[in-house]
């Protein structure tokens, strides 16, 4: 005996329980198996309606299904050769589509020449001082292994997440590790930090012959800017890439206590990053000692030319100069502006 389905459609739960229950006392049953009926032939209502849907499906339409199907087996069983080697290699992804990008972009860079290079870049090269006049200079690192750093400062680099150079890297590196005094000019975010640090802890790192100081050592290079969040960035920075290697650094800055800069100084560091004020501070209190500095760099120039930090670093500079033998400078500025032109040719005939 099957149940009428259709007289229960378009009924909530409790109506049809309801109707259900009334259907079943009518027969005579109890409400359980009534209910077993019903779901007898819900189940029997629905495979008719799949075996219709199948019958309106036409010969030449089934005919279609089935050479389809037959032509995915032998695709199946046949795979070999090129379409194997094509499974065979792994799924695409993010990183793999932006490791295939940077090897296209990296592929065009080297296909410059080196003019060619600068001018897609905008870079403008003119030499001051002893080298006016000078038209070639040193060509640019276009790859990190085109580079002579360490295996070590090549690492720090790759697992920084770092593709290849940017543009001021690729150029102030290969002038920097020349041993040239440098002015760069370039915009904020374009990778100025490690286009000064990197040069100056490669030069070290061949000075020492790869050995690492352990112990007091006097600082090797000064680096002055004129924000303490710019000293913070820049130590963080001069950390990541100079721990590797052994290179200590120590960040001074006002608005905070002077005793752990000057304890830091008292073990050794290699490399100081300062503001000018408290350096000067620090000076004057004979706790910074500046007669090892053989690297100097000022970043973002332009913003320490107000009246009393441009005294202050012709202060520093004498100091270091009374010392040392030869001094490579590195300055970078976001703005090349006039005054910052006549203090770097002021620098340089000192």
């Amino acid at each position: 005996m099957s149940v009428d389905t259709k007289s229960f459609e378009g009924l909530d739960k409790k109506e049809k329980k309801a109707a259900l229950k009334k259907e079943a006392e009518k027969l005579g049953i109890s409400y359980e198996e009534m209910k077993k009926k019903y779901k007898a032939s819900t189940s029997k209502a629905r495979k008719s309606k799949t075996s219709e849907a199948d019958s309106l499906v036409n010969d030449e339409q089934k005919q279609e299904i089935k050479r389809m199907r037959a032509y995915s087996k032998d695709d199946d069983e046949n795979k070999n050769g090129e379409d194997a080697e094509r499974d065979s290699k792994r799924r695409r992804t993010r990183s793999f589509d932006k490791a295939e990008e940077d090897k296209a972009e990296s592929q065009a860079a080297k296909s410059l020449t080196t003019e060619e290079w600068r001018k897609e870049h905008t870079i403008t090269l003119k030499g001051h001082g002893k080298n006016t006049g000078t038209t070639a200079f040193a060509s640019p690192y276009i790859e990190f292994t085109d580079t002579p750093y360490s295996a070590k400062i090549q690492l720090s680099l790759t697992s920084a997440g770092f593709a290849r150079p940017t543009a001021i890297q690729a150029q102030a590196w290969s002038l920097a590790v020349e041993g040239h005094d440098l002015i760069s000019i370039a915009k904020t975010g374009s990778g100025k930090t490690c286009g000064f640090l990197l040069p100056v802890f490669h030069a070290h790192q061949k000075l020492n012959k790869g050995q690492i100081t352990r112990g007091f050592a006097k600082p090797m290079l000064l680096i002055l800017a004129p924000t303490r969040e710019l000293c913070v960035q820049i130590s963080e920075e001069s950390q990541k890439f100079g721990r590797p290697i052994g290179i200590r650094s120590v960040c001074c800055y006002g608005g905070s206590s002077k005793y752990p800069q000057i304890q830091a100084m008292q073990r050794g560091v290699e490399c100081i990053i300062a503001c000018p004020g408290r350096l000067n501070d620090l000076i004057e209190q004979r706790k910074a000692d500046l007669s090892g500095i053989k690297f100097l760099v000022l970043d973002e120039a332009d913003r320490m030319l107000d009246m009393v930090s441009l005294l202050r670093i012709f202060t520093f500079i004498i100091i270091i100069t009374v010392f040392a033998v030869v001094v490579v400078t590195i300055i970078f500025s976001i703005v090349g502006c006039r005054s910052c032109r006549c203090f770097v040719l002021i620098f340089i005939s000192l």
